[in-house]
């Protein structure tokens, strides 16, 4: 994010408190961020992670407040202002590192936008000295448009699963063990620096599991899976079989590959999520119990936009109002999936990311989901 998103706003700066929103102002994130909550820290903690604070100004000045113990990761980030917590530090915690982190960077008595979704308890004392403003839904909306690096992230992302997903599919045997080809997966991904995040299948009588082993023979399974490089998410799905498809599979089959494509059809900047999953909707619903939909992606598994129907509806936080039904934009990564789980036994899925363009939709990466994923015998 740059700080020219700050001008339209009535606030001196922002302030990030969840993991993704932290990497996102300032690009430092660490594991034990992603993973420590209040509570691990002393009984009478919440449920709030404890990622540190990043604060960006209208000046384009970043800082951060983060955990001792992740100080070479911060460091690394080239912050303007870096102010650390923990053992032999002079705040105790995250809350104390911001109090001082405001007052180094100028911006006691002034108006800022907090994060305050997900945030801790204890952050309203730290900001007692400046006036605040709620910028939860600002900071998620800008999340929803990707800089050229991040998309190319999602692009290794994506490259890496399906790499992943064919050395999946050539160890499925009929006798294969799930949990094996769960471990084929996750080397498969941390050869290419990517780590796992799922890998599911139709179950039998409809969901999805990781570890039952599909009843034979497999005429058509759903099958989704996704994993994580640098910060941000893949997810994508296909169909798998082995003994070949039915003629009521492939009827189901071809439903859920029209889905996908009147919908990337209308992945068009300017026009609202909803045309996008309105021409799902006339496809999906020619087959009984195929179901159809789409959803941002990015640093989180979903993100903003949330495909869905036409609504008039707005959300508000204190820097802003925004549409439900949101409109697309350059930038944005969106997922469009549409599958099924049918009273014979069989499931079928195909799950593709899509980047909304200057003038159309392109594949985030090469995703070939026209035909299903023969397995061996």
């Amino acid at each position: 994010m740059t700080p020219e998103h700050l001008c339209e706003r009535d606030v001196e700066a922002v302030v990030a408190t969840t993991p993704e929103s932290v990497f996102l102002l300032s690009g430092h994130l660490t594991w034990l961020g992603e993973r420590m909550r209040g509570w691990m820290g002393g009984p009478a903690g919440d449920a709030a992670f404890q990622a540190g604070y990043a604060v960006l100004t209208r000046d384009g000045r970043v800082g951060l407040a983060a955990r001792a113990v992740t100080r070479m990761a911060a460091e690394a980030a080239a912050p303007d202002s870096l102010v650390l917590y923990g053992r032999a530090c002079p705040a105790a915690d995250a809350d104390a590192a911001l109090s001082l982190l405001l007052a180094e960077m100028g911006l006691a008595g002034r108006t800022i936008g907090v994060e305050w979704d997900g945030a801790g308890r204890g952050l309203a004392r730290s900001l007692e000295p400046v006036a605040t403003r709620d910028a939860s839904l600002w900071l998620r909306s800008l999340r929803a448009v990707k800089t050229e690096a991040a998309l190319r992230t999602m692009r290794e992302a994506a490259t890496a699963t399906e790499a992943a997903m064919e050395a999946v599919f050539a160890a499925w045997t009929a006798d294969a063990d799930p949990r094996a080809l769960r471990t084929v997966f996750r080397v498969a991904l941390a050869e290419r620096d990517c780590d796992f995040d799922h890998l599911v299948f139709g179950a039998p009588g409809g969901g999805v599991c990781d570890a039952a082993r599909p009843p034979e023979p497999v005429t058509a399974l759903f099958f989704d899976a996704g994993a994580r490089c640098g910060r941000y998410y893949s997810d994508t799905g296909t169909t798998l079989t082995r003994a070949g498809f039915t003629a009521a599979d492939r009827e189901r089959h071809a439903g859920a590959l029209a889905a996908l494509a009147a919908a990337e059809r209308a992945l068009r900047p300017g026009r609202p999520a909803s045309s996008a999953w309105a021409a799902m909707q006339d496809e999906a619903r020619r087959i009984p119990g195929l179901v159809a939909q789409g959803h941002g992606l990015g640093l989180g598994i979903r993100e903003w936009p949330l495909l869905g129907p036409p609504s008039d509806a707005v959300l508000s936080d204190g820097l802003g109002t925004y549409p439900v039904d949101a409109v697309l934009a350059p930038g944005m990564v969106v997922n469009l999936e549409a599958g099924g789980h049918f009273a014979d036994g069989t499931s079928v899925q195909v799950e593709k990311s899509f980047v909304v363009g200057a003038d159309a939709a392109v594949p985030l990466a090469a995703q070939p989901r026209d035909a299903p994923i023969r397995l061996p015998a």
